[in-house]
């Protein structure tokens, strides 16, 4: 039997990584066993970090493939393909919520974060060149 659960029962704002890892563990007060059908529409904002926290602790519990994300926004289906692309050993899947049939999420490419801009000791220490302010001109 599929429990059916909208995100925003669980009663926990849906913007940060500690609040999805929080989210849960309200979620699992109400689902004990069999899958779940996780309805995503009914938030204002529902963050990446928020989304990822939840992942993270469905990984470690072992339960990530019982669970099926429920959404019609297409925003929201590209933040589930970053976080599959976070963490490509965990199969996520969502159905649109206009449909009944279960899809694997395609995880989207993380590109990861640029290397911080560092100066050679030599341009560090060159001075800067002179500018000429838009307003003199």
């Amino acid at each position: 039997m599929e429990h059916a659960v909208h995100v925003r029962d669980l009663g926990v704002p849906t913007l940060t990584r500690p609040r999805g890892r929080e989210a849960y563990h309200l979620l699992r007060e109400r689902w004990r066993d069999g899958s779940l059908a996780l309805l995503l529409d009914d938030v204002n904002m529902l963050s990446l970090s928020f989304l990822d926290g939840l992942v993270l602790e469905l990984l470690a519990a072992g339960r990530i493939e019982c669970v099926t994300f429920v959404t019609r926004e297409p925003r929201t289906q590209e933040k589930l393909a970053r976080v599959a692309g976070l963490h490509p050993e965990a199969a996520l899947y969502f159905r649109p919520a206009s449909s009944e049939e279960r899809r694997r999420v395609t995880p989207a490419v993380v590109e990861p974060e640029e290397a911080p801009l560092e100066l050679s000791k030599q341009e560090a220490q060159r001075p800067l060149e002179p500018t000429a302010s838009v307003l003199s001109r």
